[in-house]
């Protein structure tokens, strides 16, 4: 995956991260399941929230009231479920959430986004386009004489394609995956080169993982960005988001200012295609389309 942005350069006063700070900043929330009014303290600027088949009519009323963009992973337990949701003409859902491979098989034939909860290996054999389970990967290393960690071929693949590495870290804490978040392999599989990703980066978790891992504004930056980077969201309202909401939210720390790729050649100035992006869901996202053509 490309990165949308350049990692600013932040100011050293700055090293040390305050609660108020980490609560101020922007925030990207994949695969949320709080409800949307919890979210409302949080500073969210974008958040991909999980619901059932059979609660999506009041959730796209819910989401399309959010002071915040709110798009929809819908969890879907059979095939016929996913097939019903390409009629939908909101233009918030923006994937499915599926645990069946007949059911991850339709979403791909149907050109929707889907995370499949699986084995990692039976994710990559359908074709997902973003990944969970990440801590599986582990079982896919090997640690030479050197002490160096090696890849095997399933671990490769998914380096090599840069899909997105989804890591549950409250969930993994939960289930006893790992002990502490301090123990949490995200900078590690990161290193490693690979896009990983996490999930519920909230002021909560956050403030968790300044005070266990020693993250600092440029490591919440660079999470924040990943996120969205792997958002199912349409990449020109992506980009949008990046450069009016994300990186202005945090240039007041920079010593500089990032760029966004476009900025990067001002003598050609392109309009973002917008073919395969409804106007509906524009206007869902109160965007006007010739905003994107600047």
């Amino acid at each position: 995956m490309v990165a949308m942005h350049d990692t600013p350069e932040f100011r050293l006063e700055f090293k040390n991260l305050t609660p108020a700070l980490i609560d101020s900043l922007p925030k990207v929330l994949l695969r949320s399941t709080a409800p949307l009014s919890s979210l409302a303290h949080e500073n969210a600027v974008y958040v991909e929230h999980v619901v059932d088949f059979s609660e999506l009519d009041a959730a796209i009323e819910q989401a399309s009231q959010a002071p915040f963009t709110v798009a929809l992973l819908v969890r879907c337990r059979d095939e016929s479920q996913v097939r019903r949701l390409v009629s939908d003409s909101s233009a918030i859902v923006v994937g499915v959430l599926v645990d069946d491979l007949a059911a991850a098989n339709a979403a791909r034939e149907l050109y929707l986004p889907f995370v499949v909860e699986e084995s990692l290996a039976a994710q990559v054999a359908t074709g997902a386009p973003r990944l969970v389970n990440a801590l599986e990967l582990f079982d896919d290393f090997r640690i030479n004489e050197d002490g160096e960690i090696l890849l095997g071929r399933l671990g490769s693949w998914i380096r090599d394609r840069d899909t997105a590495l989804v890591c549950d870290l409250l969930g993994d804490l939960a289930s006893g995956d790992v002990d502490t978040l301090a123990d949490y392999p995200l900078e590690l599989l990161r290193s490693l080169g690979f896009n990983a990703v996490a999930t519920g980066l909230d002021t909560a978790l956050l403030s968790q993982l300044v005070d266990q891992l020693g993250l600092t504004l440029e490591d919440i930056f660079e999470l924040t960005a990943a996120a969205l980077d792997a958002a199912f969201l349409a990449k020109p309202l992506r980009e949008k988001l990046f450069a009016e909401q994300l990186l202005p939210a945090f240039e007041p720390y920079t010593i500089g200012e990032a760029t966004t790729e476009e900025e990067k050649e001002p003598e050609e100035s392109e309009d973002v295609d917008l073919s395969g992006i409804d106007p509906i869901m524009l206007e869902q996202f109160g965007i006007d389309p010739d905003d994107l053509k600047k």
